[in-house]
Formats: structure tokens, C-alpha cells, sequence
């Protein structure tokens, strides 16, 4: 899975990097996170791996307290943290550790909760450590992606339903090209 951001790319080539880069505290830690949005999104919690729903708690110590569902995939254990009213997923929690701080992806919207996210904020701790503003979004065929590990992801479609799931609107373009 790659990454496109300007003139750079990230990529990681093995699920074993994953967690690399959460326990390096890396930029790429923004691949592992958006990866696990795009799989709860496109096949539920039933087929993403050991699922369930935690509970409640504060965002940034913040309330109102946000609905927390927990997915664990391999060796990453993923928290999606969703407003109680609107639904929309404000951040993705990626642990690589118990014992170390996750990668903790914000999604940052424009006034409009139901809006596809206008900023991307990587967090470790209490430091953000990549911010990615966008424009807005672009659809990208699945067939156009390229995916080193994982074979069967070209032939996953669906990016109607992810915009629909995701509440966000259906035209789209990008700033920066992004493909995760």
C-alpha cells in the first residue's frame, strides 16, 4: 500500500511494517490507520477481525464522550472513536503496543459533521506530527491501485458505499493525491 503526497510517497510493503511504523512513532502510521477505515468501512466488523464495541470515552479530553469500537487485526489492535449524534468517525486509533502511545489519526471536519474530513491529523501523544489538508476528495478506481500484499484489495470496489458510509458527499477531486 502506498501513499502520495506531493512529490512523496510512502509505502509499506508487508503487514510486519504496520506496526513498525506505530512503534516508530513514523508519518506512515497514517497508512495503517486510513487502511483499517477503508477495511471496517468496506467489510464490517464482522469480517475485519476480532470486533467489538467498548464503551464510551473522552476525545482529546474533550465531551461530549465519544461511542468507541474496538476491531483487532494481526498485531494491531484499531479504535474508531464516533461522535454520539452524528455518527461520524472523529478519530482512528491504531495501537501497536499496549504500552506505547498509538498512532491517532484525526479526522477533522468543516463545520459540517456529515462532510467527508477537510484536514487529516497524525498524532502520537500529545504531539501531531502530520497534518494533510484537503480540498477535497477523489474517487479512485480500485482497479488503478496498486496493493504489493494483498492481492484480492484490486478487486475491491465499493468506493460509493464508503462515501456513503463515511456520510461524505460523492463529487470529489484532491489536493494532494492521496491512495491508501
Amino acid at each position: 500500500m502506498s501513499l502520495k503526497i506531493g512529490q512523496k510517497t510512502i509505502e509499506i510493503d508487508k503487514r510486519s511494517e504496520m506496526y513498525d511504523v506505530i512503534t516508530d512513532g513514523a508519518a506512515a502510521g497514517l497508512l495503517p490507520a486510513l487502511d483499517a477505515w477503508r477495511r471496517m468501512l468496506k467489510d464490517g466488523p464482522r469480517k475485519f477481525g476480532e470486533s467489538y464495541y467498548l464503551g464510551t470515552m473522552p476525545l482529546g479530553g474533550e465531551r461530549p464522550l465519544r461511542d468507541v469500537m474496538v476491531g483487532i487485526a494481526g498485531e494491531l489492535e484499531v479504535r474508531w472513536l464516533s461522535h454520539p449524534d452524528t455518527g461520524a468517525v472523529e478519530a482512528i486509533e491504531v495501537f501497536a503496543d499496549r504500552d506505547e502511545d498509538p498512532a491517532e489519526l484525526w479526522l477533522l471536519r468543516d463545520g459540517n459533521s456529515k462532510s467527508m474530513p477537510s484536514v487529516l491529523d497524525l498524532r502520537y501523544g500529545i504531539d501531531s506530527i502530520l497534518k494533510i489538508k484537503l480540498q477535497s476528495w477523489e474517487q479512485v478506481p480500485a482497479s488503478e491501485l496498486e496493493w504489493a500484499t494483498e492481492e484480492n484489495n484490486a478487486k475491491n470496489g465499493g468506493t460509493a458505499d464508503l462515501q456513503k458510509s463515511a456520510g461524505g458527499p460523492q463529487q470529489t477531486a484532491v489536493n494532494d493525491e492521496v491512495k491508501a
